[in-house]
């Protein structure tokens, strides 16, 4: 894969999460907490599949070659911590706009209110 598409990648998954992450708040815990599992599903699915394509990489080359025996368990684990860093970063952006979201709630209602007065 070339930059540009693990960029347009990282981008698409990065909008999706921040957009059920920051929407997840609701007064329904099970539409709350459905929020979350489904963003750890999706991050056990992407991180499996990471996994699996880096094996099967592996496969092949090591049956079709004819060179000796090559391991990418390096390589996949570090991709996987590079997508755990990158979940952490988006958890934390989430939370940040959800904390401004609130903030900015509160100063409209206040300014609500002293237009009523």
């Amino acid at each position: 894969m070339s930059v540009s598409e693990i960029i347009i990648m990282l981008l698409v998954y990065g909008s999706l999460f921040l957009y059920t992450a920051r929407f997840g708040s609701s007064h329904n815990k099970i539409i709350f907490y459905g929020h979350y599992i489904f963003l750890i599903i999706l991050y056990c699915l992407i991180t499996l599949a990471i996994w699996f394509i880096y094996k099967g990489i592996e496969v092949h080359i090591n049956y079709h070659s004819g060179y000796e025996q090559i391991s990418l368990n390096n390589k996949a684990i570090l991709t996987i911590v590079c997508f755990s860093i990158y979940n952490l970063i988006l958890f934390l952006v989430s939370k940040r706009l959800k904390r401004k979201s609130r903030q900015l709630k509160k100063v409209e209602a206040l300014e609500r209110k002293l237009e009523n007065k």
